[in-house]
């Protein structure tokens, strides 16, 4: 059964109802016409995700996000392109953009401005996707890729969830927080698996919940990713060597003065030559 309890009940509670309002207000023909047209264009997230071979460098997905539930506001002057563009410049091989807008203070409006500072790298829309409608309005819009969070959704919702990206082309990010939940997501076929470092229940952060799904994940060869509590070199060199391919940041990188700073420092990356600070 999917797993909804505490904040993470509420959130779902809302969007659904939130859902039940634009469906009579939008047309799926019209989602389906505009998934479509988009999906030529899409840009690959999987690809920009994937290591070549193990001692290439871990990848990054930086994150625009104004506010979270455990946090309240974390950038009260975020500027969605403005940041894209830095972390663009820092060396993200994507951007995430969180769009949930009760919870998170999110709206579809942050990907169309991430996307003219992100350039050519792919946009995750990091979403509480439970329902068909929200996939197709992905689908149709600025994403390149979803995020699918396994325990709130059935098996059944997940791989039909993931047929339906994939038939527009629509990468995805099947985020789970237990072995179990990644078994579930390989059943399904996921491909890009991310591990939630943080407990949604008591927001509590442990980095050793990636290293207990990490295996199942490499045995898999699929693309692994670490979401959440990640602040330092030590810990990406740690995870990238025992077989990681992606790490998702945000609040380390939304609270900073100077995320670029913070995003080269993770990706022990050198700064700019001309010595400048990105802001």
């Amino acid at each position: 059964m999917p797993r909804r309890e505490g904040i993470l009940a509420e959130i779902v509670t809302r969007t659904l109802a939130d859902v039940g309002v634009r469906q009579r207000q939008v047309s799926r023909r019209d989602l389906e016409t505009a998934a479509a047209t988009r999906a030529r264009s899409r840009i690959d997230f999987t690809e920009a995700l994937r290591r070549g071979s193990p001692g290439d460098p871990p990848r990054f997905i930086a994150e625009v996000k104004k506010a979270s539930p455990s946090e309240g506001v974390l950038r009260a002057d975020l500027e969605p392109e403005a940041l894209a563009r830095v972390y663009r410049e820092a060396g993200a091989a994507a951007v995430s953009v969180v769009t949930e807008p009760h919870f998170f203070q999110g709206e579809d409006a942050f990907l169309s401005a991430a996307r003219a500072g992100a350039g050519d790298l792919p946009l995750l829309r990091k979403d509480f996707h439970a329902h068909e409608l929200q996939v197709l309005e992905a689908a149709a819009g600025e994403a390149d890729a979803l995020l699918l969070l396994v325990g709130v959704l059935s098996p059944t919702q997940l791989k039909d969830y993931l047929d339906i990206a994939d038939a527009f082309a629509l990468g995805h990010l099947a985020e789970v927080d237990t072995l179990a939940e990644a078994e579930v997501a390989l059943r399904a076929g996921a491909r890009v698996v991310g591990v939630n470092n943080r407990d949604l229940t008591t927001f509590r952060v442990d980095v050793r919940r990636t290293e207990t799904v990490l295996p199942v994940l490499r045995e898999a060869g699929v693309v692994a990713v670490s979401e959440s509590g990640i602040g330092d070199p030590d810990t990406v060199r740690r995870l990238a060597d025992r077989g990681v391919d992606a790490f998702l940041v945000g609040t380390a990188l939304v609270k900073s003065d100077d995320p670029g700073a913070v995003l080269r420092r993770l990706r022990d990356a050198p700064p700019p030559p001309d010595g400048g600070v990105s802001r």
